[in-house]
Order: structure tokens, then C-alpha cells, then sequence
């Protein structure tokens, strides 16, 4: 019995020590996600800005073609870069993104898209 006990108060603290690391992670987290979001935050006025200039030069240049500019449908290759996490730490991301990515390749065939991998978990996913 008394071993028991002991076991179940071993237990109590390692789960409340692992809250604490839990709850430590998120903190750094959040403090993360705040940066990027200021980031962002930040680039949006030039970005939108950039948008209404490249829109009035277009308007003002009616006869001109740009590769880049036009759509496509008739490409006989693609490149696919998915671009994943190095650890599992990162929610659903990597799902995300492995389920995009596949979307993207069964409307394709495999020997005609060519895949750049980065991230371990992208790597084990598609190996």
C-alpha cells in the first residue's frame, strides 16, 4: 500500500513538472508567434502599396506579355518545393502541408513534378 502511495506521488509530480514545461513551451510560443505577426504587421502597408503600383503600371501598358504574367495550362514539368519541420512540435503544419502537397501531385504525374524537400519530416513523409 504504502508503495502504492509513492508511486501515485512520483506520478502527480512528474505530470504537474510536465504542465509547467508544457506551459513554458507555449509561453515562447506565443512570444514567437507576436513577432511574426508584428513582422507582418509591419510589411503590410509596403506590400500594399507595391500591389497598387505594379496594378497602375499594368493598366498603363496595355500590349505588354510577361511569362511570369500569364497562365499556363499545357506544362509538361513542375518542381514542387514542400518546405516541413525538423521535429514534430509544430502542430498540424505538417499535415497541412503533406496534404497539399499530395493534392497538388495527384493531379500529376509522378515522373513530371520534381520534389525539393526540406525538413526531416517532409523527407520521411514522401521517402
Amino acid at each position: 500500500m504504502i508503495q502504492n502511495l509513492r508511486q501515485i506521488k512520483n506520478r502527480i509530480k512528474s505530470i504537474t513538472n510536465t504542465k509547467k514545461i508544457t506551459r513554458a513551451m507555449q509561453m515562447v510560443s506565443a512570444a514567437k508567434l507576436n513577432r511574426v505577426r508584428a513582422t507582418f504587421h509591419d510589411a503590410k502597408p509596403y506590400l500594399t502599396d507595391l500591389q497598387v503600383l505594379l496594378e497602375h503600371m499594368l493598366q498603363d501598358a496595355d500590349d505588354f506579355r510577361h511569362p511570369l504574367l500569364e497562365k499556363h495550362h499545357d506544362i509538361p514539368r513542375a518542381a514542387l518545393c514542400v518546405i516541413a519541420s525538423d521535429t514534430g512540435l509544430c502542430g498540424t503544419y505538417n499535415q497541412n502541408v503533406f496534404r497539399q502537397a499530395e493534392h497538388f501531385l495527384a493531379g500529376k504525374e509522378r515522373k513530371n513534378v520534381d520534389l525539393v524537400i526540406i525538413g526531416k519530416e517532409a523527407f520521411g513523409h514522401f521517402r
